[in-house]
């Protein structure tokens, strides 16, 4: 009950608190991934983007959602920073622009309604019923897919031309390594950007690695980076690094 009062105020919408001194984020009121943020969810990435990210920042969000991340580094990054949050889903990317507007970072982040993968042109998105709109993909779906539509693919070598961003989010269900080879020359290059990636396989981290990255998980409790080998790879959110102690020193270790 309180949830459908709380929608009914904001046009459908619930309010969720994602960190301290920042305002809710607006969800759906049956988004799972967006709701289960209350009970904690991705709390760790969470502390991480905003002890990584400073003032001054570019930061890319790829596979934004309705913009948890991206309103984090709007804050952190500030006016004199960057952040780009490419979100292919409709209704997940309307929420988004909803969510920039109440944070008052238009200024700062720049919506794209795009999906990122390994050529410009068109695909087709699988998207499970609403509650799962997270879950979307150009791949094959990790949930039954209720619909697809058609989108527009961008590369991150094309929109990244004049960008050069300290930090990139990945969250492309199943899709990275598309990515990876639409970035070719961004990934490879040895001042690469940092990322923090959900990797699904073990495919997607031999590619990373094969491209110079190094893999790291990180403990919120110790504030710390702690590799992660091959041999121990499992489906997770992980940072990837080709320079680990510029991280280490932004995080005070």
């Amino acid at each position: 009950r309180v949830l459908v009062a709380q929608a009914r105020r904001r046009g459908g919408l619930v309010g969720v608190r994602v960190a301290p001194k920042i305002r809710p984020l607006l969800v759906p009121p049956d988004d799972r991934v967006g709701l289960s943020l209350r009970e904690g969810f991705e709390l760790a990435e969470r502390d991480l983007v905003l002890r990584l990210l400073a003032p001054g920042d570019s930061f890319v969000d790829i596979g934004a959602h309705v913009g948890l991340y991206t309103i984090l580094a709007a804050h952190r990054v500030g006016v004199t920073g960057e952040v780009f949050a490419a979100e292919p889903h409709p209704e997940s990317f309307a929420v988004l622009e909803q969510n920039v507007q109440r944070h008052k970072v238009g200024q700062i982040v720049r919506p794209l309604h795009v999906a990122v993968s390994d050529e410009n042109g068109r695909a087709t998105l699988h998207m499970p019923q609403q509650s799962h709109a997270a879950w979307s993909s150009l791949g094959e779906p990790w949930a039954v897919s209720a619909r697809s539509v058609d989108v527009e693919t961008v590369t991150v070598d094309g929109f990244l031309q004049k960008i050069r961003p300290f930090l990139i989010k990945i969250d492309v269900e199943g899709w990275e390594r598309r990515v990876f080879a639409g970035g070719a020359h961004t990934f490879s290059s040895p001042d690469a950007p940092h990322l923090l990636i959900e990797l699904s396989e073990i495919e997607s981290a031999r590619a990373l690695c094969q491209l110079g990255y190094a893999l790291y998980s990180y403990d919120s409790r110790r504030v710390a980076l702690d590799p992660v080998s091959l041999s121990e790879f499992e489906q997770a959110n992980l940072v990837a690094s080709k320079r680990v102690e510029e991280l280490r020193r932004r995080l005070g270790a």
